[in-house]
C-alpha cells in the first residue's frame, strides 16, 4: 500500500540533506517553477488552482553544530470537473506538475526523484500535493492497490520521456475511489521535473493528461 503521511514528504530529499552534510555546505536549494501554458490547458477544459512552493527545511549536523538546510519545490495544480449537478460533485480529473531541485554528485543526481521506481513517483508526488493544495480545492489523499497497466513514450521538456499509467484507489474528497493515475519524470537543466495525472474511472482523461504533459514549460537553469 501506498499511503500518504505528513512524514512521507519530508523523506523526499534525505539524500539532498547528507550531501549537504557531508560536504559541509549549507545550501537553501530552490527549484524553478514547472507549469503548463494557458492555452494548452484551457482547451482541454482544465483550471490552474495555483503554483505554490513547498519549502521542506532539516536540521543537520556540520562539525558538531547544528544547522538547518532548506530545499523548496513548486508544485503546480490543474483540475477538471465533468457531471457536476446539484446533487452531485462530479467527477474530477488533475494533473500535478512538480519540480525539485536536482543536486549532484560526481556527476549522478542526488534527488530521490530521479531515482525512484514509477510508483514511488507517484506516491511521492501526492506525499508533495498533500501538503502543497494544488488543486484548487479538490482533496487526493491515501493513495492505494497500485497495478501498472501501460507505457508510453512521449515528448516531454523536448525529450523522450516514458508515461507509465497506473490502477489504484485514493480518497477524493473524503470518499473511497477507483482512479487511474498518469506519472512521468525527466532531469531538466538543475531540476527533476515530475508530473502526475489522476482521474476517475467515470471517464477517461489520459490522452488530455498526456497532451498537457508535452506542453510543460520549464525554465532550465543551468548545472
Amino acid at each position: 500500500m501506498y499511503a500518504t503521511r505528513p512524514g512521507a514528504a519530508a523523506l523526499l530529499f534525505a539524500a539532498l540533506v547528507v550531501l549537504a552534510g557531508c560536504t559541509g555546505t549549507l545550501v537553501n536549494a530552490e527549484a524553478s517553477p514547472a507549469t503548463i501554458p494557458t492555452e494548452a490547458h484551457e482547451a482541454v477544459g482544465y483550471v490552474h488552482g495555483n503554483t505554490t512552493a513547498v519549502p521542506l527545511t532539516y536540521p543537520i549536523g556540520v562539525a558538531g553544530v547544528s544547522r538547518d538546510v532548506t530545499v523548496t519545490s513548486y508544485v503546480s495544480g490543474y483540475s477538471k470537473t465533468v457531471g457536476a449537478t446539484e446533487g452531485s460533485p462530479g467527477d474530477v480529473a488533475a494533473l500535478l506538475v512538480v519540480s525539485t531541485p536536482n543536486a549532484r554528485v560526481a556527476g549522478q543526481s542526488a534527488n530521490p526523484f530521479a531515482h525512484a521506481t514509477n510508483a514511488e513517483l507517484t506516491e511521492r508526488a501526492f506525499a508533495l500535493l498533500d501538503r502543497a493544495k494544488a488543486l484548487g480545492g479538490t482533496e487526493y489523499e491515501d493513495l492505494g492497490d497500485v497495478r501498472e497497466l501501460a507505457r508510453e513514450e512521449r515528448t516531454v521538456l523536448g525529450g523522450s520521456a516514458e508515461v507509465v499509467s497506473f490502477a489504484a484507489t485514493a480518497t477524493v474528497d473524503g470518499n473511497p475511489t477507483e482512479v487511474r493515475l498518469h506519472v512521468v519524470s525527466v532531469e531538466h537543466g538543475d531540476d527533476v521535473v515530475v508530473a502526475l495525472g489522476v482521474h476517475e474511472v467515470g471517464f477517461d482523461e489520459s490522452a488530455a493528461l498526456a497532451g498537457m504533459m508535452e506542453r510543460i514549460e520549464h525554465a532550465a537553469g543551468e548545472n
